[in-house]
Order: C-alpha cells, then sequence, then structure tokens
C-alpha cells in the first residue's frame, strides 16, 4: 500500500489540467442475439434429472447430488427463460461518457480482446476505454470458436451464462457487439 501511495502522489504531480473541457455522455439499449433452445429436449433432460434425483440413494449433501439438483434446476430455468418476454435477444445498457478526444464506454460484459482490440481499432477516438461488467454482470462474450472447444473459451460461451442466468449467445454475438459499439462511437463523434 505505502508503494502504490507513493507512485500515486508522485503521478498526481505531474498530472497537467486544462479550462477547456468538453463532456458528454449518454446511455442506450442494446440487444444482443440468443440461442433459444428447442422446447422438448430440455423438456426430456429435465425428466431424466428428476428421476436421476428420485432414484439417488446416496448422501444428499454430497457433491453428485447437489450437481443433478443444479442440473435439474438449471433445465427449468432454461425453460421459463425460453418461454419469457424476448428469448431471442438480451438486452442491457451501454453507457459512455466523452471526455475531449477520449471515450470511455461502459457496458456489462467481459471482452475477450480480440473484440476489445476490434473496437479501440475502429474508433475514432484517440483514446477508447471500454469498461466492463458496468450496471450489471452479464459474463462473457465468447468468440465463435468457444463454442465448440474444450477449456475455457467453452466455460465462457455455454457454463458461464448459467452463472448469469441467461440463455447462451448467438455465435455471432460478439460481432454484433462490435458493430454496435463502433456505430455508437462514430455517431458520438459526428455529434460533436
Amino acid at each position: 500500500g505505502t508503494l502504490l501511495k507513493d507512485y500515486v502522489l508522485d503521478a498526481l504531480e505531474c498530472i497537467e489540467t486544462s479550462p477547456e473541457v468538453t463532456l458528454a455522455g449518454d446511455k442506450y439499449e442494446m440487444p444482443l442475439p440468443m440461442q433459444v433452445p428447442e422446447r422438448e429436449p430440455i423438456e426430456q433432460e429435465l425428466m431424466d434429472y428428476e428421476q436421476k434425483i428420485a432414484a439417488y440413494g446416496g448422501n444428499r449433501n454430497a457433491a453428485e447430488y447437489k450437481t443433478l439438483l443444479y442440473e435439474r434446476d438449471w433445465r427449468k430455468i432454461r425453460l421459463e427463460m425460453r418461454d419469457g418476454p424476448h428469448p431471442q435477444r438480451l438486452e442491457f445498457q451501454v453507457a459512455y461518457l466523452r471526455i475531449n478526444d477520449s471515450v470511455l464506454v461502459a457496458h456489462p460484459l467481459e471482452l475477450f480482446l480480440e473484440f476489445g482490440n476490434a473496437i479501440k481499432a475502429a474508433s475514432p477516438y484517440r483514446n477508447t476505454v471500454l469498461v466492463g461488467y458496468a450496471n450489471e454482470a452479464v459474463g462473457y462474450l465468447a468468440r465463435p470458436q468457444d463454442f465448440s472447444h474444450a477449456g475455457f473459451g467453452w466455460y465462457a460461451a455455454v457454463a458461464a451464462p448459467r452463472l448469469c442466468r441467461h440463455l447462451e449467445f448467438k455465435q455471432d454475438a460478439g460481432e454484433v457487439f462490435c458493430t454496435h459499439i463502433e456505430g455508437l462511437l462514430h455517431r458520438i463523434k459526428e455529434r460533436e
């Protein structure tokens, strides 16, 4: 803590300010496409888990039993989301703050590096900062290859939506997000 304090205090003395500041900001609703699962396979999986739970003869505090409950409950949640309003898209807020030739874009996702770099490369601003997990947490925005590869990518694409309680994104959701943000950045620039 002391080392950090010393560096921060030294840095503060070097910062120059200017009375010439232009600010702008706003927020927008952004939809991303979701995979809407078929009802029948989920119902069948739900029945299978109900049967496994009913037939379970082991310790009900064991991880195996808790996993069965988790998998059953996830099927119930998926059916509710599937049958809810607008299951084909997830809407969330994106906000921006422009300070002179810099812009901060706040969104509720955790982006893979490819998406962040693509947005920054297409931005008309000298400094573009993407702020994730802002206002809420929607989880990872996975790449198309992550849906079929084992490992962390699969976790981000398939398992993490369970934790964030939403359906899986479609495989092109990252491209859709980048296109939306790049368009937003150019509209902001046009308004200056």
